[in-house]
């Protein structure tokens, strides 16, 4: 563990300037002075630091209180970090300077380390690269050993394909709360009715478009780049092992895509309007619930996924919600505190409830949001997805323009194909750290505009990259 305190520490000293340090240290007393002491020390409960910047939402807020109400031995502890954030414009708090945001992290990272937050949330941290590579270094303990008495929270209770896709070696270091699933659309008539694709089947159909079309409604190289390759990213860069592969045939094979075959730059990501009346060949298609899910199935489509060798190419995303882990570096007493607090967002009642969450619409009803995530928790995810097939929580009657339209609702056709799609996803998806994916884009771009050949551009992607990856790993 000091080796990897050690490392960490200089991973995250090395982000920032001297001058960002200094300030780092100049308000560490701040954030250590947000601690607040409880009369509760006197009973001999167990204390647990959960640390958060800015402000923590009504639902989080709910959950410690009912749980430091109850007579169980623990008590969450909140620890604010915000005193360390400097805005531009100090009236409205808007504008975090870069400065003070990369010394926020450094200060978690360091306190994470060093066993002063007990329960760590990714969001905390600012990049969930940075939470993976904590994951890899041995930062947090195997949830695995809190389910095996748990009869409501364990591996026959959540969903297969997210804990294996989490495990490292077996163990469990992190879990979502919900997920969603990054894929492709593309129409069957483009695209044929096999769902997933490998980069070869991708090309042979692209071959067969009519002229002028799309994909996600653009036709320029960094737009295409947007939507095709840069939510690829991931896939080349390794935080286990510190390895990037940026120099694979499938990268340069692409990215020679989009250049060759799309007009020049737009210069600006939402400068152009999308082109709805240009035939549009994918686009992409994220999953968050079964609603979702019935939008693809009410017309010709198929989900073709990411481009990808083995034709799997959809991806997990987690960190839409809580994704939560315990600091290995405390206690057992602490961590076994720490899972009966996280387990709550866990068990069927929590989970049923925010997957469709329901809101107070001002006029004495209330309004349904779109499902934030799907469910970890299978039987949650069955009642809520029922709820929504016998139209508890919307109309099939939607108004569009003061005229009612029927729009329909998810069947248990659907439900039932969601869950299979979910079972072929191989991967999860792991956003790079902020300044990788900067060198990634400049570099491309200059290769779009001419400015260098595509040797060049990848050479210089894998030297940085690597060089990048392997000191952050």
């Amino acid at each position: 563990m000091k080796k990897t305190i050690i490392m960490l520490t200089a991973l995250m000293l090395s982000a920032v300037s001297c001058s960002e340090v200094k300030q780092s240290e100049s308000i560490t007393s701040n954030s250590e002075n947000t601690t607040v002491s409880s009369p509760s020390d006197e009973k001999g409960e167990i204390e647990l630091t959960y640390a958060y910047y800015n402000e923590l939402g009504n639902e989080f807020n709910k959950m410690v209180k009912t749980f430091n109400e109850e007579e169980n031995g623990c008590k969450i502890v909140l620890k604010d970090y915000s005193d360390m954030l400097v805005y531009e414009n100090p009236e409205f708090k808007a504008g975090i300077t870069k400065e003070s945001y990369a010394a926020l992290k450094v200060e978690m990272y360091q306190d994470i380390i060093k066993g002063e937050i007990d329960i760590v949330d990714s969001s905390i941290i600012g990049e969930p690269s940075a939470f993976e590579i904590l994951k890899n270094q041995g930062a947090f303990a195997d949830l695995y050993q809190f389910m095996e008495n748990d009869p409501d929270v364990n591996r026959s209770i959540l969903n297969e394909t997210v804990l294996k896709l989490n495990e490292i070696d077996g163990k469990l270091y992190s879990m979502p709360t919900y997920f969603g699933i990054n894929t492709m659309i593309g129409e069957t008539k483009y695209v044929g009715t096999e769902e997933n694709w490998t980069f070869e089947e991708l090309k042979n159909c692209w071959e067969q478009m009519p002229e002028g079309a799309t994909i996600g409604g653009h036709k320029t190289k960094d737009y295409v780049y947007m939507v095709l390759l840069r939510n690829m990213l991931h896939e080349f860069v390794d935080y286990k092992n510190g390895t990037a592969s940026f120099d694979s045939p499938k990268f340069r094979e692409i990215l020679q895509f989009c250049n060759d075959n799309f007009a020049t730059l737009d210069y600006g990501w939402g400068s152009v309007p999308i082109d709805f009346n240009s035939p549009m060949f994918i686009n992409d298609f994220p999953i968050h619930g079964i609603m979702k899910y019935y939008e693809y199935t009410k017309g010709e489509n198929t989900l073709v996924g990411y481009p990808s060798n083995d034709g799997r190419g959809a991806y997990i995303e987690q960190h839409i919600n809580y994704n939560f882990a315990i600091n290995a570096g405390i206690s057992a007493e602490k961590q076994e505190c720490a899972w009966q607090f996280i387990r709550r967002f866990y068990d069927y009642d929590y989970q049923l409830d925010q997957y469709n969450p329901k809101f107070d619409d001002g006029k004495g009803g209330f309004f349904y949001q779109e499902e934030v995530g799907i469910p970890i928790n299978n039987k949650a995810f069955e009642e809520g997805a029922r709820q929504i097939i016998n139209g508890e929580i919307y109309s099939a009657v939607i108004t569009q323009q003061g005229v009612e339209v029927n729009n329909g609702l998810p069947t248990q056709e659907d439900y039932e194909g969601l869950v299979e799609y979910i079972k072929t996803v191989n991967m999860v998806e792991t956003r790079i750290h902020d300044d990788l994916w900067q060198i990634i884009q400049d570099e491309i771009y200059s290769y779009f505009a001419g400015g260098q050949d595509i040797d060049t551009t990848i050479d210089h992607i894998q030297n940085r990259a690597s060089i990048m990856v392997s000191e952050k790993a």
